[in-house]
């Protein structure tokens, strides 16, 4: 610690340890996406250590639930079988993984679209429709390009990253954030680096408590 640099007080300690907790979000959203099953275990991990800390204690139980079947508790088959459910892809491309939960979120909205489309002359057995619900959201799709109908999509449309951490930079530089200390700031700048308390540092914290 005493070799590191200077840093601007608190607020630089702050924005440090923001920084690092998204960065394991955002790896853990990329493992995702790639279906990378070791890189998401290493990311609940640490996952794990920051809910048990930020007073999110449900979530950290049942990750510790889910980390001790895998370590001590589950066959190898089983093991296999709760990781094989985690991502899924329908698709067949690269990198378009997404979580089951969030797949099947896609679906409820496709059936809640048709349901509302049918209204009160919904019955039991337009529940059949459940089984085929992406070949009738494609039909729907190609129905709107035959018939010049304006798409109003349903899709995020993919950000690079580049120019959000660009600003991100800018904006550390512009206030001597994650620099040395500048005692050339207005008096009202070092008054408020003076009133900022430390934060936890979820991940340390987190390991302490489990």
């Amino acid at each position: 610690m005493a070799n590191r640099p200077q840093l601007n007080g608190i607020v630089s300690d702050k924005t440090a340890l923001f920084i690092r907790d998204m960065l394991i979000y955002i790896e853990f959203s990329s493992a995702i996406k790639a279906e990378d099953i070791g890189r998401i275990k290493e990311s609940l991990v640490l996952i794990t250590a920051i809910c048990q800390a930020g007073g999110t204690k449900n979530y950290a139980y049942e990750l510790l639930h889910l980390h001790c079947g895998f370590t001590y508790s589950w066959t190898e088959q089983t093991s296999h079988a709760v990781m094989s459910s985690w991502p899924v892809n329908t698709t067949g491309q690269e990198n378009r993984w997404i979580p089951t939960d969030l797949f099947q979120e896609h679906n409820n909205l496709l059936i809640k679209k048709i349901r509302k489309a049918k209204r009160s002359t919904w019955t039991k057995k337009h529940g059949s429709m459940t089984t085929s619900i992406h070949s009738l959201g494609r039909m729907e799709d190609q129905m709107e390009t035959s018939f010049g109908v304006p798409y109003s999509g349903t899709k995020h449309a993919t950000k690079k990253a580049d120019h959000d951490i660009s600003e991100i930079l800018v904006s550390l530089r512009a206030n001597d954030i994650l620099g040395p200390y500048d005692k050339d700031q207005p008096l009202e700048y070092h008054s408020q680096i003076a009133s900022t308390r430390p934060v936890t540092n979820l991940v340390s914290e987190g390991y302490r408590k489990m």
